[in-house]
């Protein structure tokens, strides 16, 4: 019995949407919530009545299964009238109530825009990165700092559209959090995972999650069947995260990913490789956080006598 409470109201299936912030609870959360979908005929209504902080991960969950639903020949939608005056205020922000809705927005201010892309464009996807997320106010990078992270954290879309097979695509969502002094982004597909598509090509279905994850993880392995791919493309980010003290959490299907986290406490070290129990959501979710500090990173290029990295 999932602990998300739901019901029935005539032709409709209810579900009222909890507070979900992040980490392992709330992977939990969006777990239950999956499962609980699974199988339902009727008209799906997402309630959030009793939601008092509705995190950028959740956002770009929310979009996605509602775009999965429908894609299954499934009705499903937010219920408007039971969301608080601050969270609406903040989904017309990042332009999801807009994208669902007749409702107004986006316009700038501290949300990461949310998106949905069924098609790897590399440009727009870059852009979106260097523009709408690595924002000069927030994080201090010099240009080619800036390329490069993008170019890797795009790494993480090509990946996905490679290797996933979702059938609705990636879904984005971020937040910059002025008082903690933090930048996230989310990044979620809702396909296969990557333990189960480790375990296809190394011909191992007994594999554990922990050791899918970690050698998806390591240079030069891919599951391209030509060898061609740039595995989890982590490098780079995970100099940057030691260095900037951020984190990034990769939950996929029953596996889990940490870097400056152990999965429950943040700047950790790492990286954490683990196997997550119960029925999980077989898809990719990726949560990556910057800190927002007063020093301007580089790359070691451009600062040979006192490189960052």
């Amino acid at each position: 019995m999932s602990a998300i409470a739901h019901r029935y109201f005539r032709d409709r299936f209810i579900v009222d949407v909890p507070s979900i912030y992040r980490g392992p609870a709330a992977y939990g959360q969006l777990c239950d919530l999956w499962a609980l979908v699974q199988g339902v005929e009727a008209e799906i209504t997402f309630s959030l009545r009793n939601c008092l902080f509705l995190s950028q991960t959740a956002v770009a969950f929310l979009g996605g299964l509602i775009r999965w639903i429908e894609s299954n020949g499934g009705a499903a939608g937010l219920n408007w009238q039971s969301v608080s005056h601050r969270i609406l205020t903040n989904l017309r922000q990042n332009g999801f109530a807009a994208t669902f809705t007749n409702e107004y927005g986006p316009w700038q201010g501290n949300s990461v825009p949310y998106r949905e892309d069924r098609v790897d464009v590399e440009a727009n996807l870059i852009g979106y990165l260097k523009n709408s997320w690595l924002m000069e106010d927030w994080v201090h990078f010099t240009p080619d700092l800036r390329n490069e992270v993008a170019g890797k954290v795009w790494e993480i879309y090509a990946n996905a559209f490679e290797h996933a097979g979702s059938p609705v695509g990636v879904f984005t969502c971020g937040q910059h959090f002025p008082k903690a002094r933090k930048l996230d982004l989310s990044v979620i597909d809702f396909g296969v995972g990557i333990p189960a598509n480790v375990r296809e090509y190394l011909i191992n279905d007994e594999l554990p999650a922990e050791q899918a994850m970690e050698w998806a993880a390591q240079r030069g392995n891919t599951t391209n069947p030509r060898g061609l791919g740039r595995g989890l493309g982590l490098d780079v980010l995970r100099e940057l995260i030691d260095i900037n003290k951020g984190s990034l959490e990769i939950y996929s299907h029953d596996g889990f990913l940490g870097v400056g986290t152990d999965g429950t406490s943040a700047q950790s070290g790492g990286p954490y490789f683990g196997s997550i129990d119960g029925d999980p959501f077989p898809g990719t979710i990726v949560v990556l956080t910057l800190r927002c500090d007063d020093l301007m990173y580089t790359l070691a290029s451009d600062q040979p006598e006192a490189p960052l990295f």
